[in-house]
């Protein structure tokens, strides 16, 4: 049996796995250059983070969200469903999100994207 390092070390597969489809979906390189491991680390709690928010407010399957897919759309949320998420996201950040910006985000990209933004 393989010894798994620390906490650290088990973030590595998910950014491993998740680092192809952010840069097809037009996250910035910088969160994946070797230097700036802390960025990257952070982008991926992010996608994490909001995975099981999606997964709690929506009550959907963990294999049903990925960064291409759209909270109505694919995650079948309705209007209130999408308040719910956004006081979530809000709650979980610390931060409050305006019903302008809130209108413009339609998938998990995107809402990853928003808060990496907002908490540069």
């Amino acid at each position: 049996m393989t010894n798994m390092g620390t906490s650290s070390d088990l973030s590595a597969p998910f950014i491993d796995f998740f680092q192809p489809l952010l840069v097809a979906f037009g996250f910035p390189l910088r969160a994946f250059c070797p230097v700036d491991t802390a960025a990257c680390n952070m982008q991926a709690r992010t996608l994490e983070k909001i995975t099981n928010i999606l997964i709690e407010q929506l009550s959907v399957d963990p294999g049903d969200v990925c960064l291409e897919a759209r909270f109505v759309e694919d995650l079948g949320a309705d209007s209130l469903d999408i308040v719910a998420v956004i006081s979530a996201i809000e709650r979980e950040w610390n931060l409050e999100i305006d019903d302008s910006t809130a209108e413009r985000v339609s998938t998990v990209a995107e809402a990853v994207a928003l808060i990496e933004e907002i908490c540069r």
